[in-house]
């Protein structure tokens, strides 16, 4: 199990996918993935500006760094589904943040996150 912290005040949600990033450049803040990305050792540089988790673990530069994250119990098509439920309850604009911290919560202990949300 990951444990990631995000931080409330650096959380950046519910603003549509057009406008969610890994780490936003404007004003430094990230999706759930983009603090799960940091806690796999990403650097800011490495994740500045980048949609996706996958957009980092294929980057040429990076590839031999960051391992596509994987699980033995689940199948890659489970895990994608999973990981793209997460984008979309944190982007979605029609959730309170309470019940987006709850559908994240639970969708990532699916995929062996623990995310805790503090601040």
């Amino acid at each position: 199990m990951i444990k990631v912290q995000v931080n409330r005040k650096r959380w950046l949600r519910g603003e549509d996918a057009e406008k969610s990033y890994l780490l936003r450049e404007s004003d430094g803040k990230s999706c759930c993935m983009g603090f799960f990305e940091r806690k796999r050792g990403a650097k800011k540089r490495h994740i500045l500006g980048k949609k996706s988790i996958q957009t980092v673990e294929h980057c040429s530069p990076l590839r031999s760094k960051f391992k596509p994250y994987n699980l033995p119990h689940m199948s890659s098509y489970d895990l994608a589904n999973t990981i793209t439920l997460l984008y979309q309850y944190n982007d979605s604009p029609n959730l309170s943040d309470d019940s987006r911290e709850v559908e994240i919560i639970r969708l990532g202990k699916a995929v062996d996150i623990e995310f805790k949300f503090v601040g």
